[in-house]
């Protein structure tokens, strides 16, 4: 498990020596999405989940992402970094997300940032984290599913999704 953190880790600051963490939040360069909030946000996710074949409910949707957010502002509040705003972030990409591979991968990559910023780089016990790497975990298996469904029916993404 730990390997798995270190490689996660490793790749995240390659990434970030690419691309360096934005100045002024998760979403400095992203436009705002004036209709967005917990209820739209946790809507998607479900429908997220539903396209990529699970069977879940909203309220166990509800539970993973407030497992989520609890271990990010544990985090934020143990590592003194502040996260709101990159929570709100990852919300609005939520709201506008497409359900296609290039929209999930916006997800995840807006996750890793928010994983690196909290650790500052260092490697971190891998019970410290539950939520976040559940959540990114999440996205990926489903960007592979949707990946597979694209590949299955030759099209470049399989599903499109507009805003809410």
């Amino acid at each position: 498990m730990k390997l798995i953190v270190f490689c996660l880790m490793v790749a995240c600051v390659s990434a970030l020596r690419l691309h360096p963490p934005f100045p002024h939040g998760l979403c400095a360069d992203e436009p705002v999405v004036i209709r967005c909030n917990d209820q739209i946000a946790l809507d998607k996710l479900h429908l997220l989940s539903e396209q990529a074949g699970y069977s879940v409910n909203l309220e166990a949707v509800k539970r993973r992402t407030d497992l989520f957010v609890n271990d990010v502002r544990r985090l934020g509040k143990k590592y003194g970094v502040p996260v709101e705003n990159d929570l709100k972030c990852i919300q609005q990409v939520i709201c506008q997300i497409e359900i296609s591979p290039e929209g999930l991968q916006k997800l995840i990559d807006k996750n890793f940032v928010l994983f690196y910023r909290l650790f500052n780089g260092k490697v971190p016990d891998s019970g410290e984290f539950q939520g976040v790497q559940f959540q990114i975990r999440f996205l990926q298996s489903l960007k592979h599913l949707l990946e597979e469904y694209a590949g299955r029916n030759g099209t470049r993404s399989g599903l499109v999704l507009t805003p809410l």
